[in-house]
């Protein structure tokens, strides 16, 4: 019998305290039961380890022990590095044993990490009004405003300060869900600032161990402010636009009530993505031509009518019959910068410009957070006079999707 030792580290937006909270063994093998018992432990050093004592682990993999060890080491305020070390022995090493070995402890880690999806707009209304009817008027404001998704809603607790609880009931128009109950967990009046984290049902219902929704209102002039929402949650689910889809409906009631959609001028989405920074910025800027229609469905093909690729290039998107009234859209790369990893492309015929806008960009923004981790920045600016005030929130989870299935694209179909 030989006794082997495989080592690995990671970097994952969460704090450290957190892994005391989790149950590995609930992680672990998922739908088999696994014993392991603390053989370490270490609170002030943030390391303890875990010894399987029977399960899946031992039996499925072919080891006869099997020890993991955690050391956790803070980076930042919601950053943390992760030693993992795992000590195992087993009749027959062969050459991936010990990714196999670790493998159980890299998903427990990835399951306790925190993603951020945020959202940016400006809007042409005075901060106060709008926090009226975010902070305010939320209960008496959402079953109006989006009949056909909330029927009705309910303060079950408290006087609307922190710690109190609404209640969504849904219509038939959310499947799956019938109910959701929301607590305020932060509330700043000083800086309008307020966060909503889900305690029952709704998203927790759906592989979600957590979610919460954060909202702050800047005032940039008297009748103008910016407007960010901040989704952060914890899953291991495979919809990855859930956020997207769940988010927008709070922005939109908001934008609704007080009839922003013409007058949102930009959008902002942001989400890390588990890809490097090279190969999301050869996917977007060299390869757009071959990857925009196998990304987005609607898009028949692209084709390259003016330049090479750099600055002033043309691009000509045509559309399938699933686009009534739209055919094609030519976008100009107005902005490029090889060094920041930013490309602005700007449509100058067809598109947008048949559905009421005046003007309509797309700015990408890459930011390196580690080798296999980067951050996507999608900007729409764009001016319009269409009096529909859905337009953030489609634009936001278009956005949104395009980064999801652009990571998906890359991570498992581009060869």
């Amino acid at each position: 019998m030989s006794r082997w030792c495989k080592c690995c580290e990671m970097r994952v937006n969460a704090q450290p305290l957190n892994v005391e909270a989790r149950d590995p063994t609930n992680h672990v093998e998922s739908k088999r039961k696994q014993t392991e018992k603390i053989v370490e432990l270490d609170d002030s050093e943030y390391r303890f380890a875990l010894k399987v004592l029977e399960g899946p682990a031992l039996t499925l993999r072919n080891f006869s022990a099997l020890t993991t060890s955690f050391q956790l080491s803070k980076i930042g305020e919601q950053e943390t590095l992760v030693d993992m070390k795992v000590v195992y022995e087993t009749e027959k090493e062969e050459t991936n044993t010990g990714d196999i070995a670790l493998q159980p402890a890299i998903s427990y880690i990835q399951f306790l990490e925190k993603y951020e999806i945020k959202t940016e707009a400006k809007v042409s209304v005075g901060i106060e009004a709008l926090w009226k009817a975010l902070a305010k008027d939320v209960a008496f404001v959402t079953p109006k405003v989006i009949p056909n998704l909330v029927k009705n809603a309910e303060v079950t607790e408290g006087d609307g300060g922190i710690g109190t609880v609404f209640l969504f009931n849904f219509g038939s128009d959310v499947p799956k869900m019938s109910y959701q109950k929301e607590k305020i967990v932060e509330l700043d009046e000083a800086v309008h600032k307020i966060g909503l984290q889900v305690i029952e049902g709704g998203h927790l219902n759906f592989g979600f161990s957590s979610y919460k929704t954060t909202f702050q209102l800047t005032p940039i002039q008297e009748e103008e402010t910016m407007v960010s929402v901040e989704v952060t949650y914890e899953s291991q689910v495979e919809d990855s636009s859930m956020p997207s889809k769940t988010a927008n409906p709070k922005f939109s009631s908001l934008s609704q009530k007080l009839h922003l959609g013409a007058m949102v001028k930009e959008i902002k989405t942001e989400a890390v993505v588990k890809v490097g920074i090279e190969a999301l910025w050869k996917a977007l800027v060299k390869d757009v031509r071959f990857v925009a229609p196998k990304l987005i469905p609607l898009v028949k093909n692209v084709q390259m009518l003016e330049g090479d690729g750099g600055l002033g290039t043309v691009l000509l998107s045509n559309f399938g019959s699933d686009i009534p009234k739209i055919s094609s859209s030519k976008e100009k790369i107005v902005e490029l910068d090889e060094s920041l990893h930013k490309i602005g492309l700007q449509v100058i015929e067809g598109g947008h410009l048949n559905l009421g806008f005046s003007s309509y960009k797309t700015t990408f923004q890459l930011t390196a957070i580690r080798e296999q981790r980067s951050l996507v920045s999608i900007m729409i600016t764009y001016e319009s006079e269409v009096e529909d005030s859905g337009i953030p929130s489609t634009i936001n989870m278009s956005s949104f999707n395009f980064i999801r299935n652009l990571e998906s694209y890359l991570l498992n179909d581009a060869t």
